[in-house]
């Protein structure tokens, strides 16, 4: 009995090793790049991540981004957040293709 709770321990301990250690190994720069493109595509709106990306492990995996700005090509709408958080899938950020199950926003003025 003791060497399952030793063995399930270790596991556990690894495993969340592992959950905060990841935003140290991944670029922010590919974050950053795919959150942009993937937000213009779905907004098909210009997006402009003017303060830094990261990732966040607590209290949800994901990515944050402060200062984000978007407009209309032709200008006559535009938005800014001061923080979006958008959470990931795990198995999506290993495969270099994120997939975002939400989003939350800090902060939102809209200008029309």
């Amino acid at each position: 009995m003791k060497k399952l709770f030793t063995g399930l321990l270790v596991i556990l301990l690894l495993l969340g090793g592992i959950i905060f250690a990841l935003p140290l190994l991944l670029s922010t720069d590919t974050a950053r790049a795919q959150l942009s493109e993937r937000m213009s595509a779905i907004s098909g709106m210009d997006i402009d991540l003017g303060g830094p990306v990261s990732f966040s492990v607590f209290p949800d995996l994901g990515l944050v981004a402060r200062r984000v700005g978007l407009a209309t090509p032709e200008g006559d709408f535009s938005a800014s957040v001061e923080k979006i958080v958008a959470g990931v899938k795990i198995a999506s950020i290993l495969s270099g293709n994120l997939e975002i199950t939400g989003l939350s926003l800090d902060q939102p003025e809209i200008t029309i």
